[in-house]
């Protein structure tokens, strides 16, 4: 009889970084000019929303509306993160009313933004909108919210930039990705040719990404060989497709090792000291 051997491909507490980081994501400061203080805040990590809040300061300006976009890769949503629609408007904090003078929800070429048109300046303090990432965006450390130079104040409804900008796009956060992982179990028979592309395909990390496309992310995997409990790096970190095992463990594979574990890393930069 063949002897069979198996190659496990498992995972354990692999997950940093962006993964399970629940704290250290929201902007590391406030920016401020003549006309408002903006910042950008995490409302909740597991749902990837954000608040762009702003408040204006004065209330003498020669501008008709306020818009403030949400980002390509966003929509809107309330505080507790129910996502509006067109036409839905919103109070100071953040939630659907049915005050005419609440700002708007609305769409154009440049995505999702909200609108207040004819505001009363003096009254537009601490103003809060949320945004939340699209299940198609991948997220990462370091990306941008609202839409570079279009969120702020606005000389008439007619107009396509802004006489005040607010420059939320200049605050950059930590966007939560994930990734799906789970063991692969490969039957190995002696004197199998485990250099072959059929093999290989099976001796892989079975991974998908949660939001967005795995390809955007970006990964670094270290294969491990476990002899006895203890675990010993082998290859060189992968860094694309496909994370298959080394192939300097060809020859290892039908002699005495069974079991290999994968790290994976995310490699992309945070964008706090705290992340």
């Amino acid at each position: 009889m063949k002897h069979m051997r198996r190659i496990k491909a498992a995972c354990f507490f692999i997950i940093i970084a962006i993964f399970a980081m629940s704290m250290g994501v929201f902007a590391a400061e406030t920016k401020t000019d003549d006309s408002a203080v903006y910042n950008v805040l995490l409302n909740h990590w597991n749902r990837r929303i954000y608040d762009l809040c702003f408040d204006i300061q004065g209330g003498d300006y020669d501008a008709d509306e306020i818009r403030v976009y949400a980002g390509s890769n966003y929509h809107l949503t309330d505080s507790d993160g129910e996502i509006l629609a067109e036409g839905d408007r919103i109070d100071s904090d953040g939630n659907v009313t049915t005050d005419a003078k609440g700002g708007s929800a609305a769409r154009d070429k440049n995505g999702w933004y909200v609108v207040w048109k004819k505001p009363d300046f003096s009254k537009m303090k601490e103003q809060h909108v949320f945004v939340q990432a699209n299940v198609e965006f991948a997220g990462g450390n370091n990306q941008s919210l609202s839409v570079k130079g279009l969120s702020g104040l606005y000389a008439s409804s007619e107009d396509s930039q802004p006489v005040v900008p607010f420059e939320f796009e200049d605050i950059v956060v930590n966007v939560k990705s994930e990734v799906d992982l789970s063991d692969t179990v490969v039957p190995v028979m002696k004197g199998m040719n485990v250099e072959n592309a059929s093999f290989l395909s099976k001796a892989i990390m079975k991974m998908d990404a949660i939001y967005g496309d795995i390809r955007d992310i970006p990964l670094e995997f270290q294969w491990y060989r476990v002899d006895d409990g203890k675990e010993t790096p082998v290859g060189e970190p992968v860094t694309q497709l496909p994370y298959h095992i080394p192939s300097s463990e060809f020859n290892a594979i039908s002699n005495d090792y069974t079991e290999y574990r994968v790290e994976v890393y995310y490699k992309g930069e945070a964008s706090t000291e705290e992340a």
